[in-house]
């Protein structure tokens, strides 16, 4: 359990949030496309950095320790703490689903060049045949490309920060997502106690490339990722599209209230997340 550079990503990114949450947080005429569209990237980049930030960080970060919490369902190889480069391997099989209702299959591969608190240790994460479905999602998202982590000097009240860049490719029916990003992640709260809040903020900016289409995000004030809760919770994106209003999503105030606020053209509407 950890934070970030996303944690329920930082990663913020933008893809296929569904109908569902949809209808029900926007009263606006004719607005429900409208925010469908705009929401569709963002939910979906965002979960799913989530999704594979998460597993990673409480196997690296807990491994040595009795705080750590797999599903059962996880085949984990590892070729031990002390061995660098420290290779490991997270299997999910044909399904393994979490506490939190998220299902996975296929791997994850994880290459540690040192000791996870050593400055300049590098943690790179490849994927093998590897897909993803959220609670209440029919159609598995599937994920690949490489995710890096370099461990940085501590920040200025001597909390662990990272370099976090993300390359990747989420496999979607109607058009792949060409997902990057390139920033700072950064652990403002638990992490010298891992029963208690976990929260990691991100910053930095990058782009989805669905269909041709780019569109650029750049993180405008720092998203607080509250993984206890799984929601971004605090923290400003802009997101700037082809010929259309460029739109920006506000996550709130700190609070896990499942909402954000989405303003484009003057307009704005609140979501449920």
């Amino acid at each position: 359990m950890t934070n970030i550079d996303s944690m329920k990503n930082i990663f913020l990114p933008f893809l296929g949030l569904s109908v569902l949450f949809l209808m029900a947080s926007c009263s606006k005429k004719g607005n429900d496309d409208f925010i469908q569209v705009m929401m569709e990237s963002e939910t979906w980049a965002q979960e799913m950095d989530r999704s594979t930030e998460d597993i990673v960080d409480e196997w690296v970060f807990r491994s040595d320790s009795d705080d750590v919490e797999m599903p059962d369902c996880v085949v984990i190889t590892d070729s031990g703490a002390d061995d660098y480069p420290r290779l490991i391997s997270l299997d999910f099989g044909d399904g393994c689903t979490d506490s939190q209702g998220r299902t996975r299959t296929g791997m994850m591969h994880i290459s540690i060049s040192a000791p996870w608190t050593q400055v300049g240790s590098l943690r790179e994460v490849t994927f093998e045949d590897f897909t993803f479905t959220r609670p209440m999602q029919e159609v598995p998202v599937g994920m690949e490309g490489v995710r890096t982590l370099e461990r940085l000097e501590p920040g200025d009240s001597g909390e662990s920060r990272w370099s976090r860049e993300v390359n990747t490719t989420l496999l979607l029916d109607g058009g792949d997502i060409e997902h990057t990003f390139s920033g700072i992640r950064r652990w403002i709260s638990g992490e010298d106690n891992p029963d208690g809040e976990q929260i990691f903020g991100w910053t930095g900016s990058g782009s989805h490339t669905r269909n041709g289409g780019v569109r650029n995000r750049t993180i405008l004030e720092e998203v607080w990722v509250n993984r206890t809760c799984g929601e971004a919770v605090q923290g400003l994106v802009e997101v700037e599209r082809p010929v259309l209003d460029s739109f920006t999503l506000d996550y709130g105030a700190g609070e896990c209230d499942g909402t954000a606020t989405i303003t484009s053209g003057g307009e704005s509407f609140i979501i449920d997340l």
